[in-house]
This record gives structure tokens, C-alpha cells and sequence, in this order.
């Protein structure tokens, strides 16, 4: 590899048992969960195959799918090393969105606040 661990490790991984022993503390002495989605968007970050939803506003089946749709391995690999952006977007459009038109707006309202790293949307925090 040509990635390395991020130097401030021990502060990072501290960081994510708070956050996760807030987010699952009705289970707490379970300590093998994590917040999948927040997860996988920190371990792509790290590996350069993070979504980047600014890309994708003038693609608005994609960019819907990508704020409202299912959480799908495939939208890490639109980009970054090893990917395969044609494959990964026929697949991400062929997931369906289910969600009312509410939940599509506020769905979308946190998802834009979240990439543009304007507020954070994890249990716990007010």
C-alpha cells in the first residue's frame, strides 16, 4: 500500500468508542457494533473512495439515490483507487428509492448538511 494510518490514530479511534458507546448505549456491554454508514464513509475517506456528492448534482437520478437511497457498497467505488464508475452507477440506479416526499427533503437537507461538513446527524448529539 501507499496509505498509512492517519497519525493521530489513538485520538480517532478514541473518538469513535465515545460516539459509538453514545450512539448504542442501550447495549452497552456489546462493543463489536459500530454506525455502519458513518464507518464506511470514515474508512473510505481514509482509502480515497469517499462520495463526493458535489459531482453528482447534474446527475439527479444518481445524486437522489446517493442523499436518500440504500447504503450500497457500489458508491465507493464511483471513484478513488480500483474503481469502476460505470458498473457502480448502473448499479446504484437500479435500487429504488423508498421514502415519502418528506423524507426525501429532510433525507436529503441532512445528507447535504453532512457532506458539506456544516453539522454532524449521530445519535447523541444536539
Amino acid at each position: 500500500g501507499e496509505r498509512t494510518l492517519p497519525k493521530n490514530i489513538g485520538a480517532l479511534t478514541a473518538a469513535d468508542y465515545e460516539l459509538d458507546t453514545r450512539y448504542f448505549k442501550l447495549s452497552p456491554d456489546v462493543k463489536t457494533l459500530v454506525g455502519y454508514k458513518d464507518w464506511m464513509d470514515s474508512v473510505a475517506e481514509l482509502v480515497g473512495c469517499d462520495v463526493q456528492l458535489w459531482k453528482y448534482i447534474l446527475q439527479p437520478s444518481l445524486f437522489v439515490r446517493l442523499c436518500l437511497g440504500s447504503l450500497l457498497p457500489s458508491q465507493y467505488r464511483l471513484s478513488g483507487p480500483c474503481s469502476l464508475p460505470v458498473l457502480s452507477k448502473a448499479t446504484i440506479l437500479a435500487v429504488p428509492v423508498a421514502a415519502t416526499r418528506r423524507q426525501t427533503v429532510g433525507e436529503a437537507h441532512r445528507s447535504w448538511l453532512r457532506h458539506l461538513r456544516l453539522k454532524k446527524y449521530w445519535a447523541g448529539d444536539e
